[in-house]
């Protein structure tokens, strides 16, 4: 924890900041609830917020069919455009950011180098792609480059990354082969009692 001088060390002061997407919600909710049992640690929760009018025309279909569309890539420009805003408002407000996930990195280079930021990594985009998780995503070769192009560069901006899985661990030094990266896999974990009360209701 840092020091302050005094005897009593102050809280770990941390930021996160996620999608605010499908099971993210999730993720921050019960990651949430953790951060706050916690007395080392002051967590600051930010979402990026969703697109405003301008932010759906920019990321909405454009041409049928096209490789010139790229859409996949301007979803990702947008969510990282709005991590790369939040990395900087609260630049000097906390010591650490974690970011889920690193979509949300891609622009955020400089950012992630004046406040140390930990990139949650749940697919790269090439396992992304493979799995077609959203068929109606155009993944032409082209996109694929240079968005790998975009995260490559994010994760060398990064303090270090946090691979959900020996999959994603796995997937960083085949794609990537960054040796000076720092990364540890550590599972996302699932809170049995949170799902029950969920159900419940």
């Amino acid at each position: 924890m840092p020091e302050t001088g005094s005897e009593e060390p102050r809280p770990l002061r941390l930021l996160v900041i996620d999608e605010g997407v499908l099971g993210h919600r999730t993720l921050k909710a019960q990651l949430e609830a953790v951060l706050e049992t916690l007395p080392g640690v002051e967590a600051t929760m930010a979402t990026v917020p969703p697109p405003s009018r301008l932010g759906r025309l920019f990321t909405r279909k454009w041409i049928r069919g096209s490789d010139a569309d790229l859409q996949a890539l301007r979803w990702r420009l947008r969510w990282s455009w709005q991590g790369r805003k939040l990395l900087k408002r609260h630049r000097g407000k906390v010591d650490v950011a974690l970011v889920n996930t690193q979509a949300l990195g891609l622009l955020a280079k400089g950012a992630m180098r004046e406040l140390p930021t930990i990139l949650s990594i749940d697919a790269t985009v090439g396992q992304f792609t493979a799995l077609e998780y959203t068929p109606h995503d155009r993944w032409t070769p082209r996109q694929l480059r240079l968005m790998q192009r975009l995260e490559r560069r994010a994760l060398r901006g990064a303090a270090a990354a946090m691979p959900w899985t020996g999959w994603n661990a796995a997937a960083l030094e085949s794609e990537y082969d960054l040796k000076d990266l720092k990364a540890e896999t550590i599972h996302p974990g699932l809170d049995a009692g949170w799902w029950g009360e969920a159900a419940a209701r």
